[in-house]
């Protein structure tokens, strides 16, 4: 029983190493392609990429900004239903939030980082590999695009699929 017990805990410190050392990878030899610099920080939860202009919310629509951090699980949904909760998203005191298009969600990856390729001082409690994007696939009416965030490919997925949100607006 000793023996067997050892072999437990032994295999659940493993997995618990591995998790801990899955967290982001990143290659310091590399330029960040969206270091913190790029983005103008509100204070309530948004941040402004300055190279695009777009405001985007730095939690994952679900999650609720509090004393500097995203708190909460984010939305795990469909794309119809993302589409429509993203339009009628009351965040930040801002009301003209959307999906963002594969282009815009695509700006924001840390192609110099994987697992996941996006900057977590600016997008917080990062959770989840798969976002979607507003945009449809042209030859497939049952498919949209959405972004694997875990080595920043761009990929079709089935719009009954779930997946997690990032919300954007442009401002006035």
């Amino acid at each position: 029983m000793d023996k067997l017990l050892k072999s437990v805990l032994s295999f659940l410190f493993s997995v618990v190493a591995i998790d801990a050392v899955a967290q982001e990878t990143c290659n310091a030899s590399m330029v960040k392609s969206t270091p913190s610099s790029d983005f103008t920080f509100h204070g309530d939860g948004t941040a402004t990429h300055n190279p695009s202009g777009l405001m985007w919310s730095r939690c994952a629509m679900g999650q609720n900004f509090s004393e500097g951090s995203c708190i909460g699980r984010g939305d795990y949904i469909p794309w119809g239903q993302a589409l429509v909760a993203a339009e009628s998203l009351d965040y930040a005191g801002y009301t003209d939030w959307r999906l963002p298009n594969a282009k815009e969600l695509y700006s924001i990856v840390e192609t110099s980082c994987w697992d996941p390729a996006i900057n977590q001082s600016v997008f917080l409690n990062f959770q989840g590999q798969t976002y979607w994007t507003s945009t449809p696939h042209s030859e497939y009416p049952e498919e949209a695009w959405l972004l694997t965030f875990s080595f920043a490919s761009l990929e079709r997925g089935n719009k009954g699929t779930y997946n997690y949100v990032f919300t954007v607006r442009e401002p006035n």
